[in-house]
């Protein structure tokens, strides 16, 4: 395992024994135990609070292996490279992508530094990671020294007030997951996600949470979850509860969402990641193989016989 997910393991385990009373001995073995003999991964351990499950439940989940077959059958296109490569992905669907970027491999210093004349602040990605890991802030004053890499830098987004009151430093998205088959375009899952306090990313590696949303009505229908199974029934910020909260600007956002779907040929199951913004929304990133743990925990069972319906 890398340190990084051994390092989550020991994090989950001491907060599962701490809530929930387990012996962390028992946890540590159940961890291991699952890995190697059903493919739960020490963050779908944690997230499906596997350590609870018995057999017969425990196969109706996606676990690593699963996951690798769904990536298969749904997304082995070579399509999937306009999803994979942020820059193209902002150019595939730029009728959603309304903020300035700038790749910054094929830009030279004259151009980097006159290309955002209105922003003090500006956000760095780079292409070779994922699950916001990377990401960053520079001032503007600071571009020049990313002229060559293979970076995008982008226009800082700015969420719609309803969601600003809700968020600190990250812009928060919803991630709706879509599967296809044939020309139609099904939603399986909404969630909104909310950025941890101190962290410029909403994702919930960084310290962050999700609640999720009936994507008929944008209506939030449950308690917030973080990645250690600890809930949130009221907002961190704003002290507002959120069962109950409706999202703006949410017609928009599935017409957008159905959209971008049906302008991909042949890949299938996507994770859409969009931004709430005042005039509307914005595509932050669209996910090649979104992780199955959010669809799992929030509708709180095994999705592995619904997703295989889709092959």
């Amino acid at each position: 395992m890398r340190k990084d997910t051994l390092q989550f393991m020991k994090n989950a385990i001491n907060y599962i024994s701490m809530n929930e009373g387990y012996n962390k001995v028992y946890l540590y073995c159940s961890c291991i135990f699952n890995f190697v003999f059903y493919g739960f991964t020490p963050r779908q351990f944690s997230n499906l609070k596997i350590y609870e499950k018995k057999h017969h439940l425990k196969k109706t989940y996606v676990n690593y292996w699963r996951a690798k077959k769904l990536e298969k059958w749904f997304n082995s296109s070579d399509e999937k490279d306009v999803l994979n490569n942020k820059s193209k992905t902002n150019s595939f669907f730029s009728e959603f992508v309304k903020r300035k970027t700038l790749y910054m491999k094929n830009t030279n210093e004259s151009e980097a530094t006159t290309f955002f004349p209105n922003e003090n602040e500006l956000i760095v990605k780079p292409l070779n990671l994922s699950s916001g890991y990377g990401i960053h802030k520079i001032n503007k004053n600071n571009i020049s020294q990313y002229v060559g890499k293979d970076v995008l830098i982008e226009e800082i987004v700015k969420n719609h007030s309803e969601i600003k009151k809700l968020t600190y430093d990250a812009c928060s998205t919803v991630r709706v997951f879509t599967i296809k088959k044939g020309d139609k375009v099904e939603i399986l899952s909404c969630l909104m996600r909310i950025g941890g306090k101190g962290s410029i990313i909403d994702n919930m590696h960084g310290d962050g949470h999700c609640v999720p949303i009936d994507f008929k009505s944008g209506i939030v229908i449950a308690n917030g979850r973080n990645y250690f199974g600890k809930e949130y029934v009221y907002n961190p910020k704003s002290g507002e509860m959120y069962i109950g909260m409706k999202i703006p600007n949410w017609e928009i956002l599935l017409n957008a969402v159905y959209t971008s779907a049906k302008k991909l040929k042949d890949i299938r199951y996507v994770g859409w990641d969009f931004a709430i913004t005042q005039n509307g929304v914005e595509l932050i990133e669209a996910n090649v193989m979104p992780d199955p743990n959010f669809l799992q925990t929030f509708m709180k069972k095994g999705v592995w016989k619904k997703l295989k319906s889709y092959r």
